[in-house]
């Protein structure tokens, strides 16, 4: 049974991505738990404080960013379903970020990410592919063309 788990630090955020094979259990320990959203890809898993009760279930349910701040720098366990793949934002900081899933045309407000999650969705005249992002210029104008794609935008609160 497989766990395996990468990191890329940006500019004002990091990355996560997570692969597990079904059966297996991942740990995080508080110091390293930074995560504020998830997207599943693909799979399950539940996710919770170890020696209690307190847990959730996390799916891939189609194009849905999940949150996940009660876990943030807490230790915590992953029991992965099934197989999964699935993606994380983290604060660097400790500072609190709002994520949601857009698909139509928006101005950027203060600190933004823009994250192509998945497909081909065009973003001001580019193609983007998953894991492809962008620091976002305060009161810009993005012009989206779905087509496929998931984008997630994050704004520091």
């Amino acid at each position: 049974m497989n766990f395996s788990r990468y990191m890329k630090k940006c500019n004002s955020w990091m990355a996560c991505a997570y692969k597990a094979d079904k059966g297996t259990f991942g740990v995080e320990l508080a110091k390293e738990r930074k995560e504020l959203y998830h997207y599943v890809f693909y799979g399950s898993a539940k996710i919770g404080l170890p020696f209690t009760s307190d847990y959730r279930i996390i799916e891939a349910k189609g194009g849905e960013l999940i949150n996940v701040k009660e876990f943030h720098n807490k230790n915590i366990i992953f029991d992965f379903q099934e197989d999964t793949s699935m993606w994380g934002f983290n604060s660097l900081n400790e500072e609190d970020w709002d994520g949601k899933i857009v698909n139509d045309t928006f101005v950027a407000s203060g600190t933004s990410v823009l994250v192509c999650l998945d497909g081909s969705p065009v973003v001001n005249n580019i193609t983007l592919s998953r894991y492809d992002y962008d620091e976002l210029t305060d009161g810009k104008t993005y012009t989206i063309i779905p087509n496929d794609g998931v984008l997630a935008l994050f704004t520091k609160i």
